[in-house]
Parts: structure tokens; sequence; C-alpha cells
């Protein structure tokens, strides 16, 4: 006896008629038709009476529709238990972030994360290097700025702020004083990947062509020069905000 022929069968039961069963299951009727006639067929009885109308269903078809939706019921059940010891309690999500971020950013989103979906564990790895993504499988990875040519789908999630900063020393020393037009003459520490020019946003765009530039890795180390008084420096707004906070910068 054919599963598929019992679940027709309480469909047609259901809606009370074999066009609107056929509507339900995206089944034409004679589909439907010989579905019905097999099981009575199997059963050695009558289930169904057609009428003009659509289909009455018989005693002895309320009493095999009975057993059938507890024998269904039973199989779900079966099926459901032995999925669910095959697949994994724990769902590994492998991320890659760039150093900053990870520390910075993803804290209290990653707490969010696994409050809202407790089986998955996430293995949050915070690097200033680049990864393959592939070769090393992760499975998501968050970036800053434009991504290099690549076969990888890649979807926007928001803006961040580059705000240029320096210590107040470094500020209050400097000949000639900082301004918009003439930050290209200061010396700059800037992150490996940062354009070699950029635009800063206000009242009016200024392009900036840094020149005398100390690269480092990563936007704490560049931070940390800087607040010592080694120049301008290029920071994400989340970088830079504990040390505006501090005044180390401004």
């Amino acid at each position: 006896m054919d599963v598929e022929d019992l679940r027709t069968l309480l469909v047609v039961c259901q809606a009370g008629s074999l066009s609107a069963a056929g509507q339900r299951l995206g089944l034409p009727v004679s589909t439907i038709s010989r579905r019905i006639t097999g099981l009575e067929a199997q059963v050695g009885a009558p289930l169904l009476e057609r009428t003009g109308r659509g289909v009455r269903v018989l005693p002895a078809g309320e009493r095999f529709a009975e057993h059938a939706t507890a024998l269904l019921h039973g199989l779900d059940a079966a099926l459901a238990d032995v999925r669910s010891e095959r697949e994994p309690e724990v769902e590994r999500l492998r991320v890659s972030v760039p150093l900053e971020m990870g520390l910075s950013l993803l804290p209290g989103v990653a707490t969010e994360l696994l409050l809202r979906h407790p089986k998955v564990e996430l293995e949050l790895l915070a690097q200033a290097r680049r990864v393959a993504l592939l070769e090393e499988e992760f499975d998501l990875a968050l970036r800053l700025g434009p991504l290099r040519d690549s076969g990888l789908l890649a979807r926007g999630l928001g803006e961040v702020s580059l705000v240029p900063c320096a210590a107040p020393a470094y500020l209050e020393a400097a000949e000639p004083v900082p301004r918009p037009e003439s930050l290209g003459e200061h010396p700059w520490v800037l992150v490996s990947g940062v354009r070699e020019r950029f635009e800063l946003l206000g009242p009016r765009t200024v392009a900036v062509e840094p020149r005398g530039r100390l690269r480092v890795s990563t936007f704490f180390e560049a931070a940390r020069i800087a607040a010592a008084g080694g120049g301008l420096v290029l920071l994400p707004s989340y970088t830079a905000a504990s040390h505006l906070a501090a005044g180390t910068l401004v």
C-alpha cells in the first residue's frame, strides 16, 4: 500500500471533491481517481461515493481514514526521530574578521547570535592577515573596503567612516598647522590596504594624497603610533572611538 495513496485519500476527505484535492496536491483529477480506486481495490470495499457535487465519505472510508491518519502520524514521527540522530546537534559557523572589527564590534553581536541560536557553535577568528576562505574552510568572512576580483559572493552590510586623527601634542607642534588642503604634506601612519588617495568629506570635499607614509598591519598599531606623536592616521570610527574618548587622539 503506497503512502502517497493514503495521503491522497485524506486530502480528498478534507477537500470534499477530487478536483479540489487535485488543486491542493498539484495533481490531475485522473491521478487522484486512480489512487483512490487502487486503495479501494486493496481494501476490498468502497471508501468514497462520487456525487454530482463531489464525493461523500462512506462509513468504511471514515474508519479507514482514521487508521491512515494514525499510521501517517506515526511514520512522520519515526522519520523525524531518525533524521534528528543523523543531523548534528550543533552547527559550526567559522567566521573570519579583521582584527579590529573582531575586538571592537563583534563581541556583542556574537553573544546575541548565540543566544538566539543555541545550536550554533561560533568559531570567530580575528586576524590581521588575509585568509584563504575555501582552503581554510571558512563559512563567512567580513571585510572592509572593496574586495579583490574573485569568484566569491559578497553582500554589503553597512558603511564605516574613516576618521583622520592625530595626537594633541603633534597638532600643537606641527608646522604648518594641518589644514584639509595641506594634510598630504604631513607624515601619515597608514594601514596596508588603505587607498593611496582618499577624500575628506565636510563643508567641502578635499582629496588627500599622503606623502612620507609609515605602513603597518593593523589599525590598532597605527592608532598607537599616532597617539605617540608619529603623525596623522586614518582610522575606522570604531577603532578611533576609545582614543578620542581618552583624549590620546583628536
